[in-house]
């Protein structure tokens, strides 16, 4: 099989922004090989398109709070809080028996995600530092062999862009923005809620801890320069730090200050800005038309300075689009007086290119130059997706030598000067250029993001992209095609939307699908693994059978292939067996494999239901379905103005039972049907009381064990989303518990729940929920005050999961995210709980919180049994400020200290526990973390 390659006065004015933003998507890259479908509508630019507003309408339904048809304003940051509280009231019931799960990492660590941040450390070419748009920032140390995870999962991990201070002796100093505005995927229909950032971050470690230098999250609504930001850059003269803010514009900050002043646009003027700036200190920005009802302190254009950005003079080149949306800038580092402007027509959706002469203030339009590969139904037209994907640089050593970012990957070495002819010269990444476009160009991936140059060698390349990271060592090459090389070794930011997993005890195959990324296969023992491709598109809904794996792709297309005899998928075998009479396809298409007899497939058909009794042995290699072996049961139906959403089967007592769920503009409907296998009718609503009217369901959790226990998953904001039922969906109790809004603050409110399973075991039940703040779980439900425990906190943090799937065999349970890849959670035994904490399975020193804090903060620890602790603060360099717990004895349990610092300077410290057991010499505890103080 192939491989896949892997407040301080800030401005806070309110803004009517929100509803006329440019919403664009990430694209669904066709892929092909032995195994893979040629998924062709994916590379049709306009099919892309169509993708981009199906992916959008998909994820607005089911995160938008019904009441308003909005998701929430900065939901994410609300959420986040909310969390921190949840923390801070840990605890379980008295007496409360609880499971222990162990959680890892599971990858894939050779697939990775959408990356718009990337450089390499101007004084070691093998550090590298990249972030993906909901993975947080990333470093290697030896040139992307390996890459581990440096930012605070705790936080937002939605990273737009980063850099590093150059000048010497500041080298350890990068920085980086937050909050993508074009490509999220949490948009809603007014635009208001997209992942945004939390701010300004800042290592002085040399990227391996970081702390919040500036934001404005006092309010809820995006209001602020620091909410969504593209572009970091520091001046390799002076350290000034320059930030692009959307809706905003340019922002200039003196090096050792923490007040920016904005030097071009204006408050609620534009939607993009960018900003670049040469080995010489000189800069170049661009400010897109207005947009947003404000005024500007300068006209949409191209501006250079030469003195630090205190002034600007107007290049903006003759020609350049009236209507013109997102311009990228940069300059030929070899030669000043030479700069690039990327433009966006926003009239035409189309690429304008210019060359600026700095010296007299001259340009050259070499728009009509530009690669045409194709029309716009092929992979080879020159898309930028309504300004998506669009990235710009130049050859450190030569100024001719331009790469340009759409789709794909374009190279010019005479600055498109002449027409782009030679495709082969031309067009070296994102799809193939060969074969009409089909798949990938080798080791790269289309969507192009960022480039990056190596400061110690100006011939290598490193590129960011919807996959990843690519590299190449001589981006001069004439090789056909150029010898990319996948960066993607550890990096994982994979964006899962579902996950699967067989039912047999220790059987190690995971599937899921992915964003932009197809269906990864992989198997997972103890630590993180590679993955095979196999399938293409936006992987989506997945099942592993006994002797087949079923996959499919955005829109319901349904591939399964049979297994060879060690569980590999037979890359031969592959058939398409969704209902060709099917329509109404969501983007992320449900559909269920009877797990007892596995012949039996239902697949929905707007409020309908397609069934088939032979799916595991059909054979069909027509892409657009089949129609033998496929009955729609009209007898079975939600209500008019309802799509099916979810399904599950019950495994036994009883088992041939199907429960599934329908979303619509009343309020959500559940169903059961016996005899499923069979019937025609029957069918039983039973849906719960209390449900929000227009609510999603996106999953219904059925006990494997006990057929009429169920959880009811309704997954948009500030509604009650999870239902539990003991009697096949008769009655149901409200089980959200403290992971519903009760108890906060007006302004911050409970995550979205995505998915639940129920878990039985010999003396209890382990119920588990997958949220957009981690993964929780409970063994004991109690209505309202039902209390959910998070999981895995020191693996998963607060990131989003999208789903959960587990088993009753050995109880495996495992956790896909939309930015961090899988996780895997293997039980390890019991722990019991008196009091009002829980026992911890291990040794734990948590994030203090408040972080950053002024001047009080609290410090949690946790100890599996009695031991003798020292907590002790240090500042960077390691020198001891404080002892905050002098060799004290602590009870098995979680524990708290609060610890003031008081004349303490502002800046960022250390603090380390050391936990001695008392009984057993030899197994000490120690563990270090990084506070941020604040005044």
């Amino acid at each position: 099989m192939r491989m896949m390659q892997q407040k301080r006065g800030w401005l806070a004015v309110p803004l009517l922004i929100g509803a006329v933003f440019v919403w664009m998507w990430t694209d669904a890259p066709a892929q092909q090989g032995a195994e893979v479908p040629n998924l062709r509508s994916t590379a049709s630019p306009k099919a892309s398109l169509e993708q981009k507003k199906a992916r959008w309408a998909y994820w607005h339904r089911m995160l938008r709070d019904p009441a308003t048809g909005e998701i929430p304003q900065r939901a994410r940051a609300r959420e986040l809080a909310f969390a921190e509280q949840l923390s801070a009231q840990a605890g379980l019931a008295k007496g409360q028996l609880v499971k222990d799960y162990q959680w890892a990492e599971a990858g894939p660590i050779n697939v990775g995600g959408r990356t718009r941040a990337l450089a390499v450390d101007v004084t070691d070419s093998d550090v590298i530092l990249a972030a993906g748009v909901s993975g947080g920032v990333w470093k290697s140390t030896n040139g992307g062999a390996s890459w581990r995870l440096t930012s605070d999962a705790a936080r937002s991990l939605s990273v737009t862009s980063l850099a590093q201070d150059p000048r010497p002796g500041n080298t350890d100093t990068w920085y980086y923005v937050s909050g993508e505005f074009t490509g999220n995927s949490t948009f809603d229909q007014g635009f208001t809620a997209p992942l945004m950032g939390f701010g300004l971050f800042r290592s002085t470690d040399n990227g391996e801890t970081w702390s919040l230098l500036l934001t404005d999250n006092d309010d809820k609504t995006f209001s602020s320069q620091f909410d969504l930001m593209s572009r970091v850059i520091v001046s390799p003269t002076t350290g000034t730090v320059y930030f692009a803010s959307h809706a905003f514009g340019i922002f200039r900050m003196p090096a050792g200050t923490s007040s920016p002043t904005l030097v071009v646009g204006g408050v609620a003027a534009s939607n993009w800005a960018d900003v670049a700036v040469a080995p010489n200190g000189d800069l170049l920005a661009s400010i897109s038309v207005p947009t947003q009802g404000g005024t500007s302190n300068l006209p949409p254009g191209i501006y250079r300075s030469t003195n630090d950005g205190v002034t600007w003079s107007d290049v903006t080149p003759t020609g350049m689009a009236t209507n013109h949306n997102r311009s990228v800038v940069a300059f030929a580092p070899s030669n000043t007086n030479v700069g690039y402007a990327f433009v966006h027509d926003a009239n035409a959706d189309a690429p304008q290119f210019f060359k600026l002469n700095l010296n007299n203030g001259t340009s050259e339009n070499r728009t009509a130059n530009l690669p045409d590969f194709g029309d716009e139904e092929e992979a080879g037209f020159f898309n930028l997706q309504g300004a998506y994907n669009m990235a710009l640089a130049v050859k450190p050593d030569d100024e001719n030598f331009v790469l340009l970012g759409a789709t794909n990957l374009y190279r010019s070495r005479d600055g498109f000067a002449t027409p782009a002819t030679n495709i082969n010269d031309v067009w070296i990444g994102g799809y193939d250029n060969s074969n009409d476009g089909f798949g990938l160009y080798p080791n790269s991936h289309p969507d192009m993001h960022v480039f990056t140059f190596d400061p110690a060698n100006p011939n290598r390349l490193l590129t960011g992209h919807d996959g990843g990271i690519s590299s190449i060592n001589d981006i001069r090459s004439s090789s056909n095609p150029v010898p990319w090389v996948s960066e993607n070794n550890g990096y994982n930011v994979t964006q899962y939307y579902k996950i699967a997993i067989s039912t047999e005890a220790g059987d190690d195959r995971i599937v899921g699908g992915t964003q932009d990324n197809s269906s990864p296969f992989m198997r997972f023992t103890d630590e993180a693994v590679e993955s095979v491709d196999i399938f293409g598109g936006d992987g989506a809904t997945a099942h592993i059978a006994s002797n087949n794996i079923y996959v499919s792709a955005q829109n319901g297309l349904v591939g399964r292939f049979t297994t060879l005899g060690n569980g590999e998928p037979n890359e031969n075998s592959l058939s398409f067996v969704q209902p060709s009479g099917a329509s109404n396809q969501q983007f992320i298409h449900p559909y269920v494999v009877d797990p007892v007899s596995e012949n039996v497939m239902f697949y929905p058909d707007g409020r309908q239901l397609w069934r088939s009794v032979t799916v595991n042995t059909v054979v069909n290699f027509n892409q657009n379905g089949t129609s033998t072996g496929w009955t729609q049961v009209t007898g079975l139906a939600a209500p008019s103005g309802f799509d099916v959403t979810a399904l599950n089967y019950a495994q036994s007592n009883p088992s041939n039972r199907l429960y599934y769920g329908a979303s619509g503009g009343g309020t959500p409907r559940v169903f059961r049907l016996d005899n499923a296998s069979t019937a025609t009718s029957g069918q039983v609503e039973v849906s719960p009381s209390g449900a929000a009217a227009g609510a999603y369901v996106s999953d219904i959790a059925v006990n494997p064990e006990d057929g009429d226990e169920i959880i009811v998953v309704l997954s948009n904001y500030e509604i009650e989303g999870l239902f539990h039922s003991s009697d096949g969906g008769d009655t149901y109790t409200a089980i959200e518990g403290n992971l519903g809004d009760t108890g906060v603050t007006a302004s911050d409110f409970g995550p979205s729940m995505r998915g639940a399973v129920i878990v039985p075991f010999s003396d209890e039940t382990v119920y588990m929920v997958a949220t957009s703040i981690g993964v929780f779980s409970t063994t004991q439900l109690n209505g309202a005050s039902t209390v959910w425990t998070q999981e895995g906190a020191a693996q998963m943090g607060n990131i989003v999961v999208e789903d959960i799937a587990a088993r009753t065999s050995d109880k495996r349970v495992v956790a896909a995210s939309h930015g961090r890849g899988v996780f895997v959670g293997n039980e390890t035994g019991a722990v019991s709980v008196e009091g009002t904490e829980e026992v911890p399975g291990t040794f734990q020193l948590t994030q203090n919180y408040p972080n950053p804090f002024n001047p009080t903060t609290t410090i949690l620890f946790s100890l599996p049994e009695a031991s003798a602790v020292r907590l002790r603060l240090f500042d960077l360099t390691g020198r001891e400020l404080r002892t905050l717990v002098a060799n004290v004895t602590y009870g098995e349990g979680t524990h708290t200290v609060q610890f003031d610092a008081g004349a303490l300077a502002s800046g960022t410290y250390l603090y380390r526990l050391e936990a001695q057991p008392l009984q057993g010499a030899g197994r000490g505890f120690t563990a270090t973390r990084q506070m941020t103080y604040l005044k």
